[in-house]
């Protein structure tokens, strides 16, 4: 069991690490159109913002599942 939440952490600290390359790689200005606004922002800011989006989504899809699936409560 130790060795599975070593794994867990190592693997966390590598998806991390690989992120904020890729995100640290892409500091050049970029023009990303918003609905009806176009915005000069750091392609970085851009790829952290999805992520952060895409993290929140899916924390709460998960919160959503695990509350709709808990155990019944017998009456």
């Amino acid at each position: 069991m130790q060795f599975l939440r070593n794994a867990k952490r190592i693997a966390y600290a590598l998806i991390s690490v690989l992120t904020l390359v890729v995100i640290f790689q892409n500091l050049e200005q970029t023009e990303v159109e918003l609905l009806f606004a176009l915005v000069n922002m750091p392609l970085a800011l851009l790829l952290a913002i999805t992520l952060a989006l895409g993290f929140l989504l899916g924390f709460s899809a998960n919160a959503i599942w695990h509350f709709r699936h808990r155990p019944k409560k017998p009456n």
